[in-house]
Formats: structure tokens, C-alpha cells, sequence
């Protein structure tokens, strides 16, 4: 947490280095995840400006990038889609999330923040994945979510949706009508595997 506030690229990365040789799990959850939850509170807490959160952030994202040609990626698998939800644009959660899920063999198609739903839903009944993963990291994103879910029911029915975030993982998560919610990247890995063809 120290170096990414800090804005200290080389600090973060000697980190996570230190960190992956514990496992991706380790790293993305304990370490990353871990970070940016308390960066979080700092800035809610007015401890830290918006400013500070976007280089914590910022430098977190470019430390994963580095260690992306380590990563066991596989070449073909079962599709799936993950996108934050419209609105939403805190996506760094949804990117480790991705990330896990490429790395357990799916052929993952990573969207980002604050995917409208009609693009979510053209890109879904074009690609016709065996799931799509959506990001809800804030609560008045739910409202999102739900039209998301709904659409995606309408539009392609044989398709799982899973729902994950900070905002499923305290509320609303009964209401979303989801075939799963996932509180963490690592949970969605696990959630998502009796999915697989």
C-alpha cells in the first residue's frame, strides 16, 4: 500500500514480485486487492485526495501489466465475457478477475468500465460465451446490474451470468437474479469451473 500511494512504480513492482512467488491467487487478493481496499478507505476517510487513489491505482495496473508474460496463459478455451457493469468504473477488480479466469483455461474477453448495456448485450449474443462475468464495485451501480442481468436473460438465455464486486459482496446480491455472485476474483475462479464444457 506504502508504494503504490507513493506512486512508487519500482517499489510496487519488487512487491509483487516478491508476492507472485506465493501464487496469482496470493498476489491478486491478499496483496493488490488488499491495497486498494484500504487506499479506498483512505480517500472515503479524507485522508487522501481522489487524486492519490488514481495513482494507487494507476500504479497497480501498470505492475500487473509487467508481470503479464509470466502469466500460464492458455491459447483456446470455453469463452466467457467479464465487463463492469454501465456506470461503473472502477475495473481493476474485473481485470484480476479476468486475469484468474484466463489463467484457469478460460478464453477470456476483458470489456472494462462502464460497458452500456446494449453493447453488453450485442457483443454477448455475438460471441455467445458460456458465461459473462459483471463488476459492481459500487452500490448505485446495482441498479446496473439488475438491468444488465434482466437483458441478458432476455437476449441470451443458454448464457450464465455472474455477478462480483465489492457491492454484491454486502448487498443487493439476492435481488440480481444471477446463476452466481462472486466476492472475490478467486471465488469467481471457483464458482465459474462446473461451467466449463
Amino acid at each position: 500500500m506504502a508504494a503504490v500511494l507513493a506512486g512508487s512504480f519500482a517499489d510496487a513492482l519488487a512487491c509483487a514480485h516478491e508476492a507472485k512467488a506465493h501464487g496469482l491467487p496470493f498476489l491478486y487478493e491478499e496483496i493488490v486487492a488488499g491495497a486498494l481496499i484500504r487506499v479506498g478507505q483512505l480517500w472515503q476517510e479524507g485522508q487522501i485526495s481522489v487524486a492519490d487513489e488514481h495513482v494507487a491505482t494507476a500504479v497497480a495496473q501498470s505492475v500487473l501489466a509487467c508481470l503479464y508474460p509470466s502469466f500460464p496463459w492458455v491459447e483456446t478455451g470455453p469463452k466467457a465475457i467479464v465487463a463492469c457493469v454501465e456506470g461503473e468504473q472502477h475495473a481493476l477488480g474485473a481485470r484480476m478477475a479476468a486475469d484468474l479466469l484466463a489463467c484457469d483455461g478460460w478464453c477470456v474477453t476483458f470489456v472494462g468500465a462502464d460497458l452500456p448495456v446494449d453493447a453488453l448485450v450485442d457483443l454477448v449474443v455475438r460471441e455467445a460465451p458460456v458465461f459473462v462475468g459483471l463488476s459492481v464495485a459500487m452500490p448505485d451501480r446495482l441498479p446496473s446490474a439488475r438491468e444488465a442481468v434482466a437483458r441478458l436473460r432476455r437476449a441470451a438465455p443458454r448464457c450464465k451470468v455472474l455477478v462480483g464486486g465489492r457491492a454484491v459482496a454486502t448487498e443487493g446480491a439476492p435481488v440480481l437474479d444471477a446463476d452466481m455472485i462472486a466476492r472475490s476474483a478467486t471465488s469467481a475462479v471457483e464458482a465459474v469451473r462446473p461451467w466449463k464444457p
